[in-house]
């Protein structure tokens, strides 16, 4: 799960240290990181049949 955040915190870090300029691409592919993690994270919740016997 880790491994999915570097890419977001190595830009996050060259903006404050390196003052870098965020560019559309950049914020975009941070989107997309961001709610593929969320999306890895959840839990499909089971239909309400198969929950009882």
């Amino acid at each position: 799960m880790v491994i999915c955040f570097v890419p977001v915190i190595a830009t996050t870090a060259g903006l404050a240290v390196l003052d870098k300029q965020l560019g559309g691409n950049t914020s975009v592919g941070a989107l997309i990181v961001l709610a593929g993690a969320a999306l890895t994270q959840s839990r499909p919740k089971a239909p309400a049949s198969a929950a009882q016997p």
